[in-house]
């Protein structure tokens, strides 16, 4: 799932503003290893020779988060509100929002545009959407050392907040005004599903098959 929500933000990136040349995409890279330097001092002194991403644009990661929560927030419904910002603001390493942040920056020669930024909060939300979803399909009790929202309030409250999440990223995402990266992203989220769904449906028509 990883490596395929990663190409798609490399091209969905690129459609928002990054169509450079191949010599400039090389210069751009290398302005981007010496700001990355700075950031993180010499390369050789980086443990095991590996850059931590995280650490580089942990201000951008920060400010990614916050910004998700607000766009999540609606007020007169406490529960649902509490329910769609739960994971947000417990948000692990933001492993995609990080991903798109370092195409955006390394193809942009250190910059990232507002709206590549906004396309990385967005993904993230989709994920977080997933999440809430799977968590009740799974049955599950703790994600990330934390109770489910499923667990703590219903699943018909977790379903709810995860379609919730959702609606609020795909209305995000049409304000981009981008089809090529709405057309991406549309085409990748079933997948996402198929992807769940599938040890769910070999399970249930494995148990199908001996009763």
């Amino acid at each position: 799932m990883r490596t395929r929500m990663a190409g798609v933000n490399s091209f969905a990136v690129g459609r928002l503003g990054l169509g450079r040349s191949r010599s400039l995409m090389v210069r751009s890279l290398s302005v981007e290893a010496k700001k990355i330097e700075k950031v993180v001092g010499s390369l050789d002194d980086v443990k095991g020779g590996d850059l931590d991403p995280f650490q580089v644009f942990s201000a951008e990661l920060k400010d990614i988060s916050l910004a998700m929560q607000e766009t999540v927030r609606i007020s007169g419904v406490p529960t649902l509100d509490r329910a769609a910002r739960y994971f947000l603001e417990r948000s692990g390493k933001l492993f995609r929002p990080a991903t798109m942040l370092l195409l955006a920056s390394a193809a942009g020669g250190g910059i990232v545009l507002p709206s590549q930024r906004r396309l990385a909060e967005i993904t993230e939300m989709i994920h977080t959407a997933s999440l809430l979803h799977d968590d009740v399909i799974d049955v599950s009790d703790t994600r990330r050392g934390a109770k489910t929202v499923n667990s703590m309030l219903g699943n018909h409250v977790a379903v709810l907040a995860g379609d919730f999440v959702l609606a609020r990223a795909s209305a995000a995402l049409a304000r981009l005004n981008n089809c090529d990266v709405v057309s991406v992203l549309a085409q990748v989220s079933p997948k996402m599903d198929s992807c769940g769904c599938s040890p769910m449906l070999l399970v249930a028509g494995a148990s199908s098959a001996e009763s």
